[in-house]
């Protein structure tokens, strides 16, 4: 490596969103949005590979939860929307 190259795997800027709402004491349902710029493949130690750059991406996950009695739980999860 030399100075000034990227660490492979570490996008230079990432953002993350959550955004939740709660319809009533037992339910809520939310969305996670995640965005990270295009950064050097695992391997690339030296960002000189030419097909080493990975294109950024973003991805958005659903959950919802609804909480049948004190005990229990039930939550799911949609990811890569």
């Amino acid at each position: 490596m030399q100075p000034g190259d990227r660490i492979p795997g570490i996008p230079p800027d990432s953002a993350k969103l959550r955004v939740a709402y709660e319809p009533g004491e037992k339910m809520a349902i939310g969305i996670n949005v995640v965005y990270a710029s295009p950064q050097y493949a695992l391997g690339d130690d030296n960002n000189a590979d030419d097909h080493g750059r990975l294109p950024s991406y973003t991805v958005v996950r659903l959950d919802a939860r609804y909480q049948l009695t004190r005990e229990l739980q039930l939550f799911m999860q949609v990811g890569n929307l």
